[in-house]
């Protein structure tokens, strides 16, 4: 018994696929750098107040900085690299861009699924409605319209801290730049000199 599949993933729903999964890797991409410059930000902060308030010797100033290291790194994984080693499957792709432009009773999944469909040479299936099946999610293909799967006010949002926060950041390594508490912070906290 032989098998043939049927067609496989047209291109036009591949190219869909494409670009569901480049707007999710923005998506993360966006959100995670946000949450790592925030708690970065967070931490510089506060190990400077701690510094300014305490004295601290060697010990504990190498103490502060692996523990932020630690956790800035423990943020970056979780927050950043975690979600974007995550594999979404095409299903769920199309499932929630159907989902978002409603009205196509399932066309676009039932497309996806059946190209992939691996079909036995005796099998008591047509092979012409399975085409049919497939060109009727192609066809629908072009009504879709992808930014409607995402929440675009909550990316926009996101993207408008983050950049917030890269400005807040890079102005202030600039601030210590001309600073002497910041240079000296700086000198103490993060090279461990003097």
């Amino acid at each position: 018994m032989s098998i043939k599949p049927t067609n496989r993933i047209p291109p036009e729903i591949a190219t869909i696929l494409g670009r569901m999964r480049r707007g999710v890797q923005r998506y993360f991409i966006i959100d995670g750098l946000k949450y790592v410059f925030a708690i970065l930000i967070a931490l510089i902060v506060l190990d400077f107040l701690i510094d300014r308030t305490f004295r601290m010797d060697f010990a504990q100033r190498l103490i502060m900085l692996v523990l932020s290291v630690g956790y800035l790194s423990f943020v970056v994984i979780r927050s950043l690299f975690k979600p974007l080693m995550s594999r979404l499957s095409d299903d769920a792709l199309m499932l929630e861009l159907e989902k978002a432009n409603g009205g196509m009773n399932e066309a676009l999944i039932s497309a996806l699924e059946l190209s992939r469909m691996r079909v036995p040479d005796d099998a008591n299936v047509s092979i012409e409605m399975i085409d049919q099946t497939v060109k009727a999610g192609v066809f629908h293909v072009e009504d879709v319209d992808i930014s409607s799967a995402f929440r675009l006010k909550k990316m926009r949002l996101n993207f408008y801290i983050l950049i917030a926060l890269v400005t807040f950041f890079v102005v202030g390594v600039f601030g210590m730049a001309n600073n002497d508490y910041f240079a000296l912070w700086y000198k103490r906290n993060v090279l461990l000199q003097a």
